[in-house]
């Protein structure tokens, strides 16, 4: 697996109840994708974060890997890779469409809800 290219697909200071969408990022000959979570800040919220993929014949978006909730200031890594070991919701056996991105689905669990965070996308050969 390489990392040709690397893009930054969200940078979020969230409101509770929010959804943060990603531009759609080109795979023109990768075969899977890296989405590297850095959570910076969680308090009285979570987040869960979908890698999607774009099929152009039904002009829909479809879900490739769904991670957990995540509720704390941490670092995680979602894989889809067709050739790797699944693992529930980290990792994906499938390879990735021409146009993928990332959905973030933040949730207020009570009390002043802060989370901040970036989200970084490498395309995989």
């Amino acid at each position: 697996m390489s990392f040709p290219r690397e893009f930054t697909a969200l940078n979020f200071a969230a409101a509770p109840a929010a959804t943060y969408t990603s531009q759609s990022l080109p795979n023109e000959d990768g075969r899977g994708v890296r989405v590297y979570i850095n959570l910076t800040t969680a308090t009285h919220s979570s987040v869960v974060f979908t890698v999607q993929g774009y099929d152009i014949a039904s002009d829909t978006w479809y879900t490739l890997l769904t991670s957990a909730a995540k509720t704390t200031a941490a670092a995680t890594v979602l894989v889809v890779y067709p050739t790797i070991t699944a693992s529930a919701n980290l990792i994906a056996q499938d390879a990735i469409p021409p146009q993928v991105r990332v959905v973030a689905v933040l949730a207020d669990n009570g009390g002043t809800a802060e989370l901040t965070g970036t989200v970084g996308v490498a395309i995989l050969k």
